[in-house]
């Protein structure tokens, strides 16, 4: 009776503990294949064309987003997701387009541009070394 008892509690733990580490994908549906992208105040008409054979979409928000972040939406027929996104964050996100294909997508916020410490040569398109030594790295 011991062991029936303990192999019920057991299996209801496991249970629990994989419904915690579940996490949802926001799913929206479209029968259009174009979307409408809205990257804060600024909307985009059939900007994103969604393609079930690409593995993940991903829509690169622009270095304007800063550290608050702003509001990018993908908008389509049907349905409408949102997200307020900041700088380096990544959100996942899918579509069922024509209740049968699955669309994934992914809004990616930009990283801070690189600062870097030796000139560019514009003509030659390569690093110059500006370092006295003349040490490569």
């Amino acid at each position: 009776m011991k062991t029936n008892t303990f192999l019920i509690l057991l299996l209801l733990v496991m249970k629990t503990a994989l419904g915690f580490s579940q996490t949802t994908i926001p799913t929206i549906k479209a029968k259009n294949k174009f979307a409408t992208v809205r990257i804060g105040e600024n909307r985009y008409a059939d900007a994103w064309e969604m393609s079930p054979n690409v593995k993940t979409d991903p829509a690169d928000i622009p270095d304007e987003v800063g550290d608050k972040g702003v509001l990018f939406a993908i908008i389509t027929d049907l349905d409408s997701v949102g997200f307020l996104i900041k700088r380096g964050q990544k959100q996942s996100f899918m579509v069922i387009l024509n209740e049968k294909d699955t669309v994934w997508g992914r809004f990616v916020g930009a990283v801070p541009k690189a600062t870097f410490t030796e000139a560019v040569c514009p003509e030659c398109l390569m690093i110059v070394n500006t370092r006295k030594d003349n040490a490569i790295f």
